[in-house]
């Protein structure tokens, strides 16, 4: 056997192709690579994909944010008449309701989960609240159409300014919008089979 010989056959013997194989297997194995390379690309370009999903998704929940107005951004008129004495005494915006400011870290989580009730329990009462607005000017509305009619809120407002010192226009808008949110809580109660549910159902968007 020549030298040739005996180098193809050492490197067969180091090498052996087994039963069925294919010469260019090796060549194979490059391809391989570049394909897992390809693979490796694509995953970058994917999780750049996906992020931009993600932030496209964040930028989406964003988007009111973006739509608000400068004179969306205001005190609310319900804690204006509030605002001064608050600056004046800090204390008094921190105490509430309560005799004193928490002092002590057993205090201040007896403070917070008070908080917390009277933040869900006076949802529920603002519901009845309204309700009650809406059922007075309602039931003596003259209008076979229009529950809530410029001569029933004007008599309400006329007998709440009778004995207070508010403005009337003040008086008006509050009325009105009282008896709007209240005119949608009866609706749902009536459906539901009474006020009761008021303690239950969550919140209802101004569309409803």
């Amino acid at each position: 056997m020549s030298t040739s010989d005996d180098i193809v056959s050492s490197g067969l013997a180091t090498n052996p192709i087994p039963p069925g194989g294919d010469a260019t297997k090796g060549g194979d194995a490059t391809s391989s690579g570049e394909d897992a390379t390809a693979e490796g690309a694509l995953s970058v370009e994917d999780a750049i994909a996906g992020g931009d999903a993600a932030s496209s998704g964040e930028d989406s929940r964003l988007r009111p944010l973006w739509n608000l107005k400068e004179e969306d951004v205001a005190l609310p008129s319900e804690i204006a008449g509030s605002l001064e004495k608050w600056k004046a005494d800090p204390s008094a915006f921190l105490r509430g309701d309560c005799s004193q400011i928490p002092s002590s870290p057993i205090e201040h989580y007896d403070y917070a989960r008070r908080a917390q009730i009277s933040l869900a329990s006076n949802k529920i009462l603002w519901r009845f609240v309204t309700t009650t607005y809406y059922d007075i000017i309602s039931m003596r509305s003259q209008s076979e159409r229009y529950a809530i009619t410029k001569e029933m809120v004007a008599f309400v407002v006329a007998v709440i300014c009778e004995s207070s010192s508010y403005e009337r226009e003040t008086v008006e808008k509050d009325v009105i919008n009282w008896a709007k949110y209240g005119k949608r809580n009866r609706a749902l109660a009536n459906k539901l089979g009474g006020t009761a549910c008021y303690f239950f159902y969550p919140d209802i968007s101004d569309w409803v």
